[in-house]
């Protein structure tokens, strides 16, 4: 076993059932620190109008955020990212979009969120991470 694998395992043995909230794909599956493992989270995002209503609309199924250290932090709690086109973090479980800084809501499931490498995006950019919207769950107005 090399010692990726032996980091993964015994992250796995202290972290115990609640480890798989959280894991990156990628070269391997990275585990962070216990602290983060407190259940699925809900991201909350405030969109402009023209990309709320498309969404809202349907037109529009997944959401894009830049590859940064910002948002690698966010999205997979601190662990190291290895990027490659499978790597995806299980961080959150719903994402809840808000219009603008208005109380108008919209709640989704997250089917996924990965790493984009050189593919169609509305930031125009080589490289972000790609929200990827399951069914709507709710939503005030």
């Amino acid at each position: 076993m090399d010692s990726t694998a032996a980091i993964v395992n015994a992250l796995k043995d202290e972290t115990q059932v609640q480890y798989s909230y959280l894991y990156v794909h990628g070269l391997g599956q990275v585990i962070p620190p216990k602290s983060k493992l407190n259940g699925p989270k809900t991201l909350h995002l405030v969109l402009k109008s023209k990309w709320y209503d498309k969404i809202a609309s349907g037109e529009k199924t997944s959401e894009y955020r830049a590859y940064s250290e910002y948002w690698n932090k966010r999205f997979c709690g601190g662990a190291k990212i290895y990027p490659t086109e499978t790597t995806e973090c299980h961080l959150y479980n719903k994402v809840v979009f808000h219009k603008g800084y208005t109380a108008t809501t919209m709640t989704f499931t997250i089917a996924g969120i990965k790493i984009i490498i050189n593919k169609p995006n509305d930031l125009g950019l080589a490289w972000c991470w790609e929200i990827k919207l399951g069914q709507r769950i709710g939503g005030k107005k």
